[in-house]
């Protein structure tokens, strides 16, 4: 690429020209689109978003359904500086006007036959993708308008769950991302005869390996929906037709992929890739799935938040990781141009277990309309004070051993939980229970792993509580990811010494209440 390319317009606009015949996207129904076909339907979005009045700087929200104009849709406003934000497109109304209070969209992209609520309840613009399937002639956005976009512009929002009660959207900048891409193409060695497994949801912030990794370095994209992705049979048929070469999922997903048994090695002949992340995988689960695929097959354990674009380390894992199946795998080593620091409560740095704190060009701008939470998390390094050296604190408890070079995770710092690989904060869930005026107070908490754990809730009241109505009423409010597997009355939280729940006397009682 030429050293003009400083936004991801024109990096994409230069790969579609060069691989301008080459497949971009492979769906499973077997209609696909080439590079050239996805760049004029981007210009056309392009063109039409700026008809409505969209500029640089503005907000477009996009249902994340794995459709052709949704990836249009993506790399449209990116041509024009608008930041994209994809939302679950199953998402209730209540959090998703949230999330949409916060990003303040100039216009809703989507398709209405796929999103389960009515988005003209929603006071913004909506824009039904499905008028749009065939453009009958592709407008194609000037060349110069593509020069219009600086590298440090935000390039779109990922929302995650928020502590308050309120989601929060980490902000990326196109330099984070073209970043980002050339790291990727560097580290798995990513050529124009992969072929990228897209079983992410594109709310979610895996999927920003899945696009960038792929699209952005003229490899395919195969879009897997929620659908085919939770039937073990059609996802092996999908991963041999379209010979899919790169796989990248939460762990959670490859393990109820082996429950399944749907990890069969003919089905996964073409695999070259294994990419997994965002929480632990049990060496004595893993160890087997490297077995049945290893070594036609490369395994790589990859860390990052969703604040620093999405992955920054990268552990590629060979057999002398299985001699001792305990425990989980190191994050192994950041990517060379990320610098890190383990600080302690204080927020100096330690040699001892400590909070990973990041710095580099990945780490993002903040998060959206909101300066308290971005000054709780990013900060100056206090060592070069002379110019501008931003670190993003993520919460996750590690260590560095000295004599491997590798860095060790041990958990959270705080009360974020990963569930079905989601970053949660039970403080949402619990903001949620306690806007019935029944409840007095309430508590979330987890039991078991990250990767095979359920969420459970308890609270206090002085009414009697049909739980089955309270359940029905709270899935106005959260997504099915964050809802509690089991919510329970009780006749007091536990609270410690500082007068804060008490999680871990909760886990413990909750054990023997389920004993009893």
């Amino acid at each position: 690429m030429s050293s003009y390319i400083y936004n991801l317009g024109l990096h994409f606009d230069r790969i579609a020209s060069v691989y301008q015949s080459n497949t971009a996207i492979q769906f499973s129904d077997g209609s696909n689109l080439s590079y050239r076909e996805l760049n004029d339907l981007s210009d056309g979005i392009a063109v039409f978003l700026r008809s409505k009045g969209i500029k640089k700087g503005d907000v477009c929200a996009i249902a994340g359904v794995k459709r052709s104009l949704s990836y249009a849709a993506l790399i449209g406003c990116l041509k024009i500086g608008a930041v994209y934000s994809f939302f679950d497109p199953e998402s209730p109304l209540e959090r998703l006007s949230k999330i949409l209070r916060q990003s303040s969209p100039k216009i809703i992209l989507a398709y209405l036959d796929e999103v389960v609520e009515d988005l003209n309840l929603l006071s913004y613009p909506v824009i039904n993708l499905n008028s749009f399937e065939k453009l009958d002639e592709p407008n194609s956005i000037t060349k110069t308008s593509l020069h219009d976009v600086e590298g440090s512009s935000p390039a779109y929002i990922m929302f995650t769950s928020g502590s308050t009660g309120f989601p929060k959207g980490a902000v990326m900048t196109h330099a984070n991302v073209i970043n980002f891409i050339h790291w990727s193409r560097e580290t798995f060695n990513i050529t124009t005869e992969d072929i990228h497994t897209n079983v992410n949801p594109l709310y979610f912030d895996n999927s920003v390996f899945d696009v960038y990794a792929s699209l952005f370095n003229g490899a395919t994209l195969v879009p897997i929906n929620k659908k085919e992705a939770l039937h073990p049979k059609k996802l092996l048929e999908i991963i041999e037709e379209q010979k899919c070469t790169t796989w990248f999922s939460v762990p959670s997903m490859l393990i109820y992929l082996q429950t399944s048994r749907a990890i069969i090695p003919e089905k996964w002949r073409f695999m070259k890739k294994i990419i997994f992340g965002g929480e632990g995988y049990p060496k004595a689960r893993l160890v087997q799935l490297f077995n049945t695929l290893h070594p036609n097959t490369s395994f790589y354990n990859v860390y990052g938040p969703t604040e620093c674009t999405c992955i920054c380390s990268s552990y590629a894992i060979g057999k002398e990781d299985f001699e001792d199946l305990n425990g989980f795998l190191p994050l192994g080593k950041m990517a060379s141009n990320f610098s890190w620091k383990i600080l302690d409560e204080s927020g100096k740095e330690t040699s001892e277990k400590g909070d990973l704190a990041l710095g580099g060009p990945n780490v993002g701008l903040g998060y959206y309309n909101d300066q308290e939470r971005t000054s709780e998390r990013f900060f100056q390094n206090p060592g070069h004070n002379n110019y501008k050296d931003i670190f993003y604190r993520t919460g996750d408890l590690v260590s560095f051993n000295e004599t491997d070079g590798k860095i060790y995770i041990h958990g959270r710092t705080d009360n974020q939980v990963k569930h079905m690989g989601y970053r949660i904060e039970l403080e949402e869930i619990e903001s949620a229970i306690n806007q019935f005026s029944y409840v007095q107070d309430t508590a979330a908490f987890v039991v078991g792993e990250s990767n095979n754990n359920k969420i459970f809730a308890v609270f206090e009241s002085d009414q009697q509580v049909d739980i089955l109505m309270m359940k029905a009423e709270l899935m106005r409010y959260l997504p099915s990811y964050m809802m509690p597997h089991e919510i329970i009355a009780i006749d007091r939280i536990p609270k410690n010494s500082n007068g804060k729940t008490d999680r871990l006397e909760l886990t413990k009682k909750f054990s023997q209440w389920q004993k009893s």
